[in-house]
This record gives C-alpha cells, sequence and structure tokens, in this order.
C-alpha cells in the first residue's frame, strides 16, 4: 500500500494477493486493489470516495467492484490518536464465475482507529458494514486489525501484523459466511 497525506486530504492506494493450500485443497486465492481518498473540511469534518476492484475464485467473484461516496466526522484528531466515522452510499457489482451477475445500491458504514502506543508501535482498527439498499439481510461486514512496528527511523518503511475478517451473509453457494485472514506486510 502506498499513502500520501497532506493537511487537507489524504490518498491511500492499495493491492492485496493471496494463495494458500490446506492438504491439498486451495483454501485462498484472491487479489484485490483499491483506492481511498479523504478530503478534510471544518478540522473534523471530511468527504470520502473510495473504490475496490475483486477477483477471488474460492468466493466465486470473477470481478467484483465496489465504489462509495460519502460524508466522515472524526471524534477523536490528533497525531497520535483518531476515531473517525464514516456513512455514504455504495454501488457494487458482482460477475460470477458461473457466468451470473447482479449489482445493488447500498450504504457504507465505517469506523475507523488508530492509537500510536509508543514510538515503535501503532495499532490500526477498521470495521465496515454494508447493507444493500434492496434487501436489508445482503450484507458485508469487513474487519481489519493490525499492529505497526516502523523498520527504519525514516518511517516510510514498516512492518505490519494483523488479521482480516470478511463476512458476507449471502455467499455463493457451498461457501463459507466468514472468510478469515492473517498477514504480515
Amino acid at each position: 500500500q502506498a499513502k500520501l497525506q497532506g493537511p487537507l486530504d489524504t490518498l491511500l492506494l492499495y493491492l492485496n494477493s493471496a494463495y494458500a493450500k490446506d492438504d491439498g485443497v486451495i483454501s485462498d486465492n484472491y487479489i484485490n486493489g483499491g483506492a481511498d481518498f479523504e478530503k478534510y473540511y471544518l478540522k473534523r469534518h471530511s468527504i470520502y470516495a473510495r473504490t475496490k476492484l475483486e477477483h477471488d475464485r474460492i468466493r466465486g467473484y470473477d470481478f467484483s467492484a465496489t465504489a462509495a461516496l460519502g460524508y466522515g466526522c472524526y471524534f477523536i484528531k490528533k497525531a497520535d490518536h483518531t476515531l473517525r466515522v464514516r456513512t455514504g452510499f455504495l454501488y457494487r457489482y458482482n460477475a460470477f464465475i458461473d457466468d451470473r451477475k447482479e449489482s445493488n445500491a447500498g450504504i457504507d458504514f465505517g469506523l475507523s482507529h488508530m492509537y500510536q502506543i509508543n514510538n515503535h508501535l501503532k495499532l490500526l482498527n477498521e470495521v465496515v458494514y454494508t447493507p444493500s439498499v434492496e434487501n436489508y439481510l445482503d450484507y458485508r461486514i469487513c474487519h481489519e486489525s493490525s499492529l505497526v512496528i516502523p523498520l527504519l527511523n525514516s518511517g516510510m518503511w514498516k512492518l505490519q501484523l494483523g488479521v482480516t475478517n470478511d463476512y458476507n451473509s449471502m455467499p455463493v453457494e457451498d461457501k463459507d459466511y466468514l472468510d478469515t485472514s492473517y498477514f504480515t506486510r
């Protein structure tokens, strides 16, 4: 991931991929990437736009695209501690491996927390809840928690250890509702 942060805005670009086998059976096979742009105003308020593109053989996605736009509010906004809430609208398009296609509008709710423990450790937590407007029982909850450790005094290179949980209330047939991954970045 790459992050460019200025006094009035933040741009985050990222790319993730995983491939894993358990006892000879493929248990993870995905690639995703995206961008998140946030523009600040009135000290604690912001507007944001984010997009995510995915290909996930295990979940059955040949291609998935999500775009969201909305408002953010910082309840805590300090250099060493932030707490932000976001709400907005999203559009999701899924093309499945079995040639089915679906798209829906939804609501984008997010909670993000950062705490700088000391000069060497930073704790990050984020939860995003995205229910469909058409069917409130169709939703995703994505969670990520991690510990960030700087590798050099410059602050440019960091080691990140964490866990992600991705819950889909209506997964493709014969797939799990919850996908948990542990990572090192």
